[in-house]
C-alpha cells in the first residue's frame, strides 16, 4: 500500500507498506450508510446506491485490510436490494461477503441476511443453514423476530417440524 506522508518541512513523499504488516486502519464511518439503512422511497435508495457504488469503487481493493469499511457498503448495497424485493442480487451480494478468506465484521450479519434472502426466494435448505449458522442478532429485536419467522417457516417446508416449532418459540 502506497502512502502520501507529510514530512516535517511539509514537503510530501510516497512511502511504500507491504498491506500484511498493517494492523488497522481508520476509515470514518461514510454518513451515508446511516441513509441507506432509513432509506424508504425509491429515490432515497437511488441515492443510495450511487453513493455506495462510489465508496466500493475506491475501497473494494483494500476490503481485506482491517479497518476498512468496504465490507460495510457492500451488506448496504445488499441491503437495499432486498428493500427493492431483488433478493438473488442481494443474496449475491451478502455471499460476497461471507466467502471472503478475512474475518468481517459484517460476515454474521450477511449471513443472517443471506438467510432470509434464500428464504424469500424458496431455498429452504440453505436458508436454514444460514439462519443456524449465523450468531449475534440478539441486540436487534426486529431482526431476530425476522430470523426466528423465516428460520421457523424454513425448517416447517423442510418437515423439521420440531425445530421450526423451537425457532418460533
Amino acid at each position: 500500500l502506497w502512502v502520501l506522508k507529510q514530512g516535517q518541512a511539509g514537503a510530501g513523499f510516497e512511502a511504500g507498506m507491504p498491506v500484511s504488516e498493517i494492523v488497522q486502519i481508520e476509515v470514518p464511518r461514510p454518513r451515508f450508510f446511516d441513509a441507506a439503512q432509513q432509506a424508504s422511497t425509491p429515490e432515497q435508495i437511488a441515492q443510495s446506491q450511487a453513493a455506495l457504488k462510489n465508496v466500493l469503487d475506491m475501497l473494494k481493493p483494500y476490503r481485506d485490510i482491517p479497518g476498512v469499511v468496504a465490507d460495510e457498503a457492500i451488506y448496504w448495497q445488499a441491503f437495499l436490494l432486498e428493500k427493492q424485493q431483488r433478493h438473488a442480487e442481494a443474496l449475491a451480494w451478502y455471499e460476497d461477503i461471507i466467502k471472503q478468506p478475512y474475518p468481517s465484521t459484517q460476515a454474521n450479519k450477511a449471513r443472517l441476511r443471506a438467510g432470509l434472502c434464500c428464504e424469500q426466494l424458496g431455498q429452504m435448505e440453505k436458508a436454514a443453514e444460514y439462519l443456524q449458522a449465523a450468531q449475534g442478532a440478539e441486540d436487534d429485536v426486529g431482526l431476530l423476530s425476522e430470523v426466528k419467522l423465516a428460520q421457523g417457516r424454513a425448517l416447517s417446508k423442510l418437515g423439521r417440524c420440531q425445530e421450526a416449532l423451537m425457532a418460533y418459540l
